[in-house]
């Protein structure tokens, strides 16, 4: 549970954040503030080995923001945030699967910025997020096949920049625990 404006930083080294899906780790405010942007988020840089399962980032200005390290995530929940849920920054490479983006305002679920990206991001949901899905502003395209954009047939203008979005999932992938 974070105060106003505080955050996690993560500044190299090795971060390893193991919840299950019966108890996720819950990364949010303070007990009693739910509005949104209640704190900064959590921030990765430069990270060496890394791994987050069943973790759930709530409420933040900016949920999760990578830079410069490569982390394997799985089952993780960004929602609420009133900036972007997920932000990308020069040499993010993260794994990203089995994951929800929602509700998360200011710029969308997803932005990325900067040069060396190379995320791999599959069979995750993006739903209700406002007023991009994803906005890219890196200087390669970048492949975001295989997720579900929050119905079978998403709008083109839910995406800025030079992403590939398609195929899409028509619905949200079956194998992975949503919930």
């Amino acid at each position: 549970m974070f105060s106003p404006d505080s955050s996690l930083t993560i500044a190299g080294g090795d971060f390893f954040a193991y919840g299950s899906s019966e108890k996720p780790i819950h990364f949010a405010a303070k007990e009693g503030r739910k509005e949104l942007g209640a704190w900064a988020g959590i921030v990765m840089e430069g990270v060496k080995r890394s791994i987050l399962r069943h973790v759930k980032i709530e409420g933040a200005t900016t949920g999760f923001t990578i830079s410069n390290s490569a982390p394997s995530i799985i089952s993780l929940t960004v929602t609420r945030c009133s900036q972007v849920g997920l932000y990308l920054k020069a040499k993010a490479r993260p794994n990203i699967s089995c994951s929800i983006f929602s509700y998360n305002e200011g710029q969308g679920a997803l932005v990325m910025e900067g040069e060396g990206l190379a995320p791999v991001i599959r069979n995750n949901v993006f739903d209700h997020n406002q007023p991009f899905q994803v906005q890219s502003y890196t200087p390669l395209q970048v492949d975001l096949k295989g997720n579900y954009w929050g119905r079978s047939e998403p709008e083109a203008n839910w995406f800025l920049g030079d992403i590939v979005w398609q195929p899409a999932l028509a619905d949200p992938p079956a194998f992975c625990s949503t919930k």
